[in-house]
Order: structure tokens, then sequence, then C-alpha cells
């Protein structure tokens, strides 16, 4: 690798810092290394997995018991509707101080000022579009003055997305993207860093099963989804190698759940969609086990893993039997989405940062 220097402008004034310049492929040979070491390493695990396996098992059936989060302070997006405001709830029940985020403030204060007349002073609305980090960055700092550091980080915010992986509206791959993958980056960005100085939190982020499998006519969904499984995959590996480190991670991926009427007129279901309910008892009774992937239902974990070894004409056939059937609503009927709105921001903050 050589480094050369090459001006390029930089907020209107000339930028002489040294360019990197990479070079062709080294010609270099590797080779494996320490193979009898490795090949010891190799004997050492399979000797072990076995008893590890159904240790883990029978502890995770027999004897791990649900931490108490009471009197700790937990933050959900998307809390105005569906799977968010149920975890707002849910927390609640659990004596849990919660900040409700949503970018939209009328619904948003209309579920707080419910739940505030149950639960007095314990919960709050903000106002954020978690596409725009600046946003988050006021959220965090109006949350930490209210309720004190957050103790659970509930990444719920996303759009659920329909199109032609062909026909498409820049504004969608943009808004979709944005929402749904880029704002988890944002969000561990913000909040982890405080938790590491205490040395706990948990962050949780919600994927789908749509994080494993895909399916026809949700092309921009499916790939934020498995971003986000790839996201929090990477997330665990790095805090692993933090000496002691106590700060937990899950990521939730649930089947349909039936969070509106809107959206369950284009799914044609062979398994019928979840229910909200449903949905938070299994994720919440997850994340206070410390489960680091929590399938809803668990049942779904094993048969998605196992339907990545089936070769493709097997794995037709099984989706022409447990089918899932999406229609695409017209542009016209998604730009009448509220959600819409929350696109066109984006968008205007994507090109703001591009330029």
């Amino acid at each position: 690798m050589t480094v050369q220097h090459e001006p390029k402008k930089k907020n209107g004034t000339e930028d002489t810092s040294p360019m990197i310049r990479i070079d062709p492929p080294s010609k270099t040979e590797r080779h494996l290394k320490n193979p009898t070491k490795l090949i010891r390493e190799i004997i050492y695990l399979l000797v072990i997995s076995l008893p590890l396996i159904l240790w883990s098992l029978v502890n995770n059936i027999l004897f791990k018991t649900p931490k108490s989060v009471n009197g700790k302070v937990v933050l959900v997006t998307g809390s105005g509707r569906g799977l968010g405001r149920g975890f707002v709830e849910k927390f609640l029940e659990l004596g849990c101080k919660v900040a409700c985020v949503d970018i939209d403030e009328k619904l948003n204060q209309e579920t707080v000022k419910e739940l505030n007349e149950r639960y007095p002073a314990c919960v709050k609305a903000y106002t954020c579009n978690v596409a725009i980090s600046s946003q988050i960055r006021t959220v965090k700092q109006a949350v930490n003055k209210d309720f004190g550091h957050v103790d659970i980080l509930i990444h719920n915010a996303a759009i659920v997305a329909s199109t032609s992986i062909t026909d498409f509206e820049d504004i969608y791959v943009h808004g979709v993207i944005s929402v749904n993958l880029i704002s988890h980056f944002y969000m561990i960005r913000e909040f982890l860093p405080d938790m590491l100085k205490r040395n706990k939190g948990h962050l949780v982020a919600v994927g789908s099963v749509a994080s494993f499998v895909a399916t026809s006519k949700t092309s921009m969904y499916t790939a934020t989804k498995h971003g986000i499984l790839g996201l929090m995959e990477t997330l665990h590996c790095e805090l692993e190698e933090i000496k002691q480190n106590r700060v937990k991670t899950s990521i939730i991926c649930p089947y349909f759940v039936n969070t509106n009427d809107f959206y369950i007129k284009y799914w044609d279901l062979r398994i019928p969609e979840l229910s909200i309910k449903q949905t938070v008892e299994a994720a919440v009774e997850g994340i206070l086990k410390n489960k680091r992937i929590i399938m809803v239902p668990g049942y779904f974990y094993p048969i998605v893993i196992f339907f990545k070894l089936l070769p493709d004409k097997l794995l037709q056939i099984l989706r022409e039997i447990f089918y899932v059937r999406i229609t695409i609503p017209s542009l016209t009927v998604q730009k009448r989405i509220p959600l819409f709105k929350l696109l066109m921001d984006t968008r205007h903050e994507m090109i703001e940062l591009m330029n």
C-alpha cells in the first residue's frame, strides 16, 4: 500500500492530507496458521459441544429465572401504536418508567395520556424521527433529564413496505432503509456508550422472521431485517471482546403480527398472523431471560434454520404449502398512509447529508 497526496475540496477549502492508494492484490501466499493446534482445538470443541448444548437446554427450561426490571428506565420507539404500544404497557406493568418515542406526536401523546391515568409520572412522550440522528440525540438528553439513564432500549420503529423489486420510487428505498436499518446504528451509537460506562443495560432490536427467510414483494423490508440481524450479531461479538461486560443484546423476530387492519387486508397467510399481546408476552419473557435471539413463536427458530439446509426445489414446495401471499397497495393508497410523511422527511434529511 502506498500513500499519495491528492488535494480535494473539503468544506470549500483545499484538503492536502495524504490519500491512500489501494495497490493490486498481494502476491504473498498465505498458509493455514498452526494446523496442529487447530486440530487439537477442533477435538476439544467436539468433546465439550454436547455437554454444553444439554446444559444450555436444561438451564433455559429449568433454572433460568427472569430478571427484575422494577424501577428501570425503558425507552420504546414506535410507541404510538401496535407492538410499540404493547411494549410500553407491558413494561409499565412490570414497574418500569417508560419513555415513549414516536414521530406521530398526536398519537403518541394520546397513548401517554391514557397510560398516565393508570401509571402516573411513569410514562412520558417524546417526538422523534429516528432516521435523523440529531433528533435521537435531543431525545436522549431529554430522557436522561426526565428519568435518568436508559436501562433498556427497545428499538421497534419501522416501516412495513411492500413493493415490486423493480418498480418503486427513490423516496421509498431511502426512507425504508433509513428508518428500518440505519436508525439502529444511530440508536446504538447514542445509547451504548452510557451503558458501557455503567456496565449494565440491554439493547433490544425488533427484527422479524424476515431476518432469516424471505417472501415475495417484501424486498426492502426483508433486506433491512436481515441487516438488523447482522448488526446485532456483530454487536454481540464486539461486546464479547470486552472483559466482564454486562451489557446485553437481543433481537426479537416475530412472525406476521396483526398491528392494524390496514396491513392485514393485503396479506393472505396459510398460518394466521399473531396478536400484539402474544408477541409482546413472548418477547418480554425473552428479554427478561436475556435471550439473544427471540423468535416468536419460539418453535419457528429451529424450522427457519433447518430451511437453510434444504434444496431449492423442496423449499419451493414448502413455500407453496405454507404460503405467504402479499398484495402490493397502489401508490395512491400508499401515499395516504401517515408514515408517508416520514418518508418525505427522511428524503430531505438524506439530501442534506449528501450535500
